[in-house]
């Protein structure tokens, strides 16, 4: 009666092993190329989420009739700087992921985001470039709806 309960007990440590472990991103590893990212389901709905609020917080900000002050041309940029940062989440330059369509405009996207950003820092400041950037975000969910 001994034996059963410890192969029991081994079953148990095994399965609890296994739950706790970082087992889908071994498997991942050995079914993706060296060169494939895997974005998680969570990491691409949070990344979103934060692109989202930075750009409707610098969508906000430039549709103002008034000049833009010198505060929030500092936060234009603050605001580019965290879309870029974010968007480096969703997969690293020329990389392939689980999200082919973001695949195809990610780096585009981040140059312009780039640019966007020198254009905020040029003098005097140009907004052009980051108006696009806020409507980027419909371009691209506005075709992945279709």
């Amino acid at each position: 009666m001994t034996l059963p309960r410890a192969a029991l007990a081994s079953l148990v440590l095994a399965v609890f092993a296994v739950a706790c472990s970082n087992w889908q991103h071994t498997l991942r590893e050995g079914t993706y190329g060296p060169d494939f990212e895997y974005i998680s389901p969570e990491q691409l709905k949070s990344t979103m989420w934060q692109m989202a609020r930075d750009t409707r917080d610098l969508e906000h900000i430039l549709a103002q009739p008034e000049p833009i002050s010198a505060s929030d041309r500092k936060r234009v940029r603050e605001l580019l700087a965290a879309v870029y940062d974010e968007s480096g989440r969703l997969g690293s330059e020329g990389a392939r992921t689980n999200h082919p369509l973001l695949d195809e405009d990610r780096d585009k996207f981040r140059a312009d985001v780039a640019a966007a950003g020198r254009g905020v820092d040029a003098e005097p400041p140009s907004y052009t470039l980051a108006r696009n950037v806020t409507a980027a975000c419909v371009h691209c969910h506005d075709r992945s709806m279709h």
